[in-house]
């Protein structure tokens, strides 16, 4: 299929990725064993180990706080004061972008981080309409974030989620669909298959109308298209 035909020719980016090489599947497994550490709370000196053997993400990890303009008038060069800076739940969210953003020979890269930026704001958006304190919110977020990391490594979701540890709420949500959050994924999942019926049965369980499905996928779109940008101009800066 010709590049430029790909982008209209349906769900293409959820195929299998393509075969990776030594060198990448390394990388991708210490990435991984980073997300399992972050979701886990594990000790910063833990974190920082994996820094120290992915100098892709490390790059990535000191450009991040160092653009953010925090310490005026030094410069962070130390992992331990970078992630500390940047705090847990923001450096979640960075991890998971990186992720999708980083598989540089992976051409279904682009299209993924943004149906994945999209779901990870919608479902975060979506907490927040229904009045979901900050902490749901997060974990909405997460939800949506997590969701395609199946497609991206072309593994089962539950075997990429065994490792992290992550709570009961997460893998209701992930794995069986249930409770709020995975209410909020099979609007997202529905919505991405253009099932309006559907789309519209689920908001009117959770009260919420077209009209603010409407506007929160906008702000989610807006949110993505800032998010692709700054990880553009994190590679090429």
């Amino acid at each position: 299929m010709q590049p430029g035909k790909q982008w209209l020719s349906g769900d293409w980016y959820l195929a299998q990725p393509p075969k990776s090489t030594p060198t990448q599947a390394a990388s991708r497994a210490l990435a991984l064993k980073l997300m399992q550490l972050v979701a886990t709370d594990a000790d910063t000196c833990e974190i920082e180990a994996i820094f120290r053997q992915e100098p892709v993400l490390a790059y990535h990890l000191l450009r991040l706080v160092n653009s953010l303009g925090v310490g005026v008038g030094r410069h962070i060069s130390s992992f331990s004061q970078a992630i500390l800076i940047l705090g847990r739940q923001q450096l979640k969210r960075w991890l998971n972008l990186m992720l999708f953003a980083a598989s540089r020979d992976d051409y279904r890269s682009a299209m993924l981080i943004a149906r994945v930026a999209v779901r990870a704001r919608s479902m975060e958006l979506l907490a927040k309409a229904v009045g979901l304190d900050r902490w749901h919110q997060e974990q909405a977020f997460m939800v949506g974030m997590f969701s395609l990391l199946g497609v991206l490594f072309g593994m089962p979701l539950p075997e990429i989620l065994t490792p992290l540890k992550l709570n009961d709420l997460l893998d209701d949500a992930l794995l069986r669909h249930e409770g709020d959050i995975g209410h909020f994924l099979q609007c997202v999942e529905a919505s991405e298959r253009l099932d309006e019926t559907r789309v519209l049965a689920l908001l009117l369980q959770i009260g919420l109308t077209a009209d603010d499905w409407n506007r929160l996928t906008l702000e989610a779109h807006l949110w993505m298209l800032g998010a692709i940008h700054d990880q553009q101009d994190k590679r090429h800066g």
